[in-house]
């Protein structure tokens, strides 16, 4: 079995050493990757919602 571990974060090797609960309540945890793009993209679309009345009628 492979031991090298240098393409896991620093939190990912910490995980290798803890109990099976713990690893496995990391598994299981939301997580939240930023990527720039993504983050652009939801903002602009919550920018989308945002926006003044407008002057036509609803009925």
């Amino acid at each position: 079995m492979n031991t090298e571990l240098s393409h896991l974060t620093a939190s990912a090797a910490a995980l290798i050493a803890e109990a099976d609960e713990q690893r496995i309540r990391a598994i299981r945890s939301r997580r939240w990757l930023v990527y720039p793009r993504a983050k652009q993209a939801l903002d602009r679309a919550g920018g989308l919602s945002i926006r003044a009345p407008s002057r036509r009628s609803i009925d």
